[in-house]
């Protein structure tokens, strides 16, 4: 709510979802900001592995 709020959905998609089960197609994405996000997941390979998928 607060990206959105300031506006940021302008510049970007913003999504709320799992990172384990992305709702993306395989190799969709340029790039991926996850800054601090690897610390936040149980079984990090799991997310870790998803987004690569989609980069």
């Amino acid at each position: 709510r607060a990206a959105r709020d300031a506006g940021r959905h302008r510049h970007a998609r913003l999504l709320l979802t799992d990172v384990r089960r992305l709702p993306l197609r395989d190799n969709c994405l340029d790039a991926v900001f996850a800054a601090g996000l690897v610390s936040h997941l149980t079984g990090p390979e799991a997310g870790l592995r998803e987004l690569a998928r989609v980069v």
